[in-house]
């Protein structure tokens, strides 16, 4: 997929890179079944979620993806495993492009962007008030809906937000 980035520049973007904290793991299902409560997260049990990863830095479990950006596959998920995902994550997450070879293209820590909140990309439903990630995984770790919902956008700026100008 070729986007404008800031300058105007095509450049190839190959993913979409997601590392964040989800508040309210169980405001997810996997495979129907809602994931931990905050409390059992504090018992020290895991999240069920795939690609859920514990971070001693922050001292909780973060959720990382990379998203091949033309098809919406996430790459390592579980095959056979769905998930219903409605993060509130706000201001508790970065996300960036990537070329083929991994060099980032566009951050949300670029020292020009202001806030870090959920970028559009991620809302494939509209109802996300740029707070939540929302979207449907299905057993082959495809994102439901996510060619549509990139048929809305046609720069980085559009694909992230006003944030990311």
């Amino acid at each position: 997929m070729k986007l404008k980035t800031k300058t105007t520049q095509e450049r190839d973007v190959k993913y979409f890179c997601i590392d964040c904290l989800p508040r309210y793991w169980e405001d997810a299902d996997i495979n129907g079944e809602e994931d931990i409560s905050f409390e059992e997260q504090e018992d020290g049990k895991s999240p069920r979620m795939p690609l859920a990863v514990y971070s001693e830095q922050e001292k909780a479990w973060k959720w990382t993806l990379k998203i091949e950006m033309d098809t919406g596959m996430i790459l390592n998920w579980p095959r056979g495993t769905t998930a219903d995902v409605h993060y509130k994550v706000c201001d508790e997450g970065t996300y960036w492009f990537e070329d083929e070879n991994g060099n980032i293209i566009r951050h949300s820590l670029d020292e020009d962007i202001e806030q870090y909140y959920v970028p559009p990309i991620l809302d494939l439903y509209g109802d996300s008030y740029g707070d939540y990630i929302l979207m449907n995984i299905d057993e082959n770790g495809h994102i439901e809906g996510w060619q549509d919902h990139l048929k809305k956008y046609s720069s980085c700026e559009k694909l992230l937000g006003d944030s990311f100008k």
